[in-house]
C-alpha cells in the first residue's frame, strides 16, 4: 500500500490516478498518495517519456474542464495540479513524476500549474 494511504485523499487526485490507472494498468506504479498529491511512475518509461505522455493525454488524465491559469503557470497544463520531473537523473535520484495538488497547498501562491522539470 502506498505511503499516504488511509488518509482522506481529495477526489479530484483519485479521479486523476483513476485515470492513470485506466491507461497504464499493472504498469503503474504509485509510490506515494497523500492529500496534498502523489509520486508515481510506469514501469518502461523513463520520466521523461512519462512526462511527455501526460501533456499529451492531459485530457484523458486530468479532464478538460478545469482550463490552465495564465497568471498561475504553464499555460499548457492543468490549473489544479503542479507535474514535476528531474531535469537529469543520476544514480541518487529517486524515480518518479511528483503530482501536486495545487487547492490543498496551504502556500498555494508559492506553486506554479503545469508541466515542469526542475
Amino acid at each position: 500500500m502506498p505511503a499516504g494511504a488511509g488518509k482522506e485523499i481529495p477526489r479530484r487526485i483519485s479521479d486523476v490516478l483513476g485515470n492513470l490507472q485506466r491507461l497504464y494498468a499493472a504498469g503503474l506504479v504509485i509510490s506515494e498518495v497523500s492529500p496534498s498529491g502523489a509520486t508515481f511512475y510506469v514501469r518502461n518509461l523513463t520520466d521523461h517519456q512519462l512526462m511527455q505522455q501526460l501533456f499529451t493525454q492531459k485530457v484523458e488524465i486530468f479532464g478538460a474542464a478545469l482550463m490552465p491559469s495564465l497568471t498561475h503557470g504553464c499555460v499548457l497544463g492543468p490549473a489544479d495540479f503542479q507535474i514535476l520531473a528531474e531535469q537529469v537523473t543520476t544514480a541518487a535520484s529517486t524515480r518518479g513524476i511528483l503530482l501536486r495538488y495545487l487547492p490543498a497547498m496551504p502556500d498555494r501562491a508559492d506553486y506554479l500549474a503545469g508541466y515542469w522539470f526542475y
